[in-house]
């Protein structure tokens, strides 16, 4: 829809990009590591779509001046397959945790010798065998997530600038790259451990 802004089209962006901003912040402090406090790929990944679609949402609609109703489909679909992705792998992590204490339990800890390499990035990009190598199905699956979420943000500020307040249709051809990426991240969790 296109109408006369009543926010200015900068204030309305700047106070969208403070609440986005601010959800990725508290998010990234309170959520981004898993249980082993490790960075985790796919709680970054809601953190980073929940924060770009409210801070864009907000933005949007105080420029119009009412809520937007209108929430793209495919919009949709990149939010549910960040979420599913965070579920599927929580549960899949919690079932392998279940499993590595079952199966050591009985047994002493084993001494190590030397120091063990410092996880790659963290552990963010890293496998779960070889911790201090980049596994290349997170690595993938996180780079289309950027590419995907610098596309959305610029097409808000494209229909911010340009007067029209609604929310970008990403695509289909991107959601189902990002699907498939995300696909194949949770289907070779159990397997990379």
């Amino acid at each position: 829809m296109t109408v006369a802004a009543l926010v200015p089209v900068g204030l309305s962006a700047l106070l969208g990009l403070l609440a986005g901003l601010t959800v990725i912040g508290y998010g990234m402090v309170r959520f981004g590591r898993s249980v082993d406090g490790q960075w985790s790929v796919t709680h970054v990944q809601v953190i980073l779509w929940t924060g770009v679609i409210l801070g864009s949402y907000l933005a949007l609609s105080l420029s119009v001046g009412a809520f937007l109703s209108d929430i793209p489909t495919n919009t949709l679909v990149l939010v549910g397959i960040a979420s599913g992705t965070l579920a599927l792998t929580s549960i899949t992590n919690g079932v392998q945790n279940k499993t590595k204490w079952v199966q050591s339990s009985g047994n002493a800890a084993a001494a190590t010798s030397g120091t063990l390499p410092k996880p790659f990035m963290g552990g963010f990009l890293a496998t779960e065998k070889l911790s201090h190598g980049p596994s290349l199905v997170k690595v993938q699956m996180f780079a289309w997530n950027v590419v995907a979420i610098l596309l959305f943000v610029t097409f808000v500020s494209s229909n911010l600038y340009s007067g029209t307040y609604s929310l970008p249709d990403i695509g289909a051809t991107l959601s189902t790259i990002i699907g498939i990426s995300n696909g194949v991240h949770v289907a070779a969790k159990p397997l990379d451990k």
